[in-house]
């Protein structure tokens, strides 16, 4: 070892057998890369800390001027402006107030992970639930949870099914709108045919009021476990 510069680097390959044709590339190429460094004229320059402190400054700011042309093309901009929609939104909602600040709702939205958030939020402290049995309950957690398309929509609702599903594209409306107007790229009647489906509306309900499996299989074309 060199008493100046330190005990000789390891060699990946003759040191620790890797055979990786890739490690052994890289291992020559930094080995005759050395070799060239040690003649260099540089290395004679007494001024050669200074000009290394010099490029490394001008490769720090080369680094900016790259990080800030891409916070400002056009994409991250498109971004930003997404971001701040939503904000507005959330403000609109009373989710956040006006620091960003998580108030209630917005606690309540982010521990909801299993459906449409905004909906499930709205419906929470609209008390939507209060006056529906169990059963209906299922009934209207189904339109925000189903995701299989082959679940066709019954032909006739009950009359408390049908009251429930109505207020529930109400709803979806009301949300579609609001976030159309605070600038994010959506309408109600396509907010609302995404967040529901209503395909399975009758089947969880007769699920949860305890109907015999088989019947419940013939009145659906879903699989079961969808």
């Amino acid at each position: 070892a060199n008493p100046q510069n330190g005990p000789e680097p390891l060699n990946p390959v003759t040191d620790f057998k890797i055979n990786d044709l890739d490690v052994v590339d890289r291992a020559s190429d930094k080995e005759v890369a050395a070799v060239q460094m040690q003649s260099h004229k540089c290395l004679a320059c007494p001024k050669l800390d200074e000009h290394f402190a010099d490029m490394k400054q001008r490769d720090d700011l080369q680094q900016r001027i790259e990080q800030t042309a891409h916070s400002l093309s056009d994409r991250n901009l498109s971004l930003i402006q997404v971001f701040d929609a939503k904000l507005e939104l959330l403000r609109r909602l009373q989710y956040i107030n006006d620091y960003n600040m998580l108030e209630l709702k917005g606690h309540v939205c982010c521990t909801i992970n299993s459906a449409y958030e905004l909906m499930v939020t709205e419906l929470i402290f609209e008390d939507a639930f209060n006056d529906l049995s169990p059963a209906e309950c299922v009934a209207l957690l189904s339109c925000l949870t189903a995701q299989d398309k082959s679940a066709t929509e019954p032909p006739k609702l009950p009359e408390n099914l049908g009251n429930i599903k109505e207020k529930l594209v109400q709803l979806a409306g009301w949300l579609g709108a609001i976030q159309h107007e605070c600038g994010i790229d959506t309408n109600p009647e396509h907010y609302t045919e995404t967040a529901l489906k209503f395909g399975l509306m009758l089947v969880a309900y007769e699920w949860a009021n305890g109907k015999p499996f088989h019947e419940i299989c013939q009145m659906t074309t879903v699989l079961e476990g969808s």
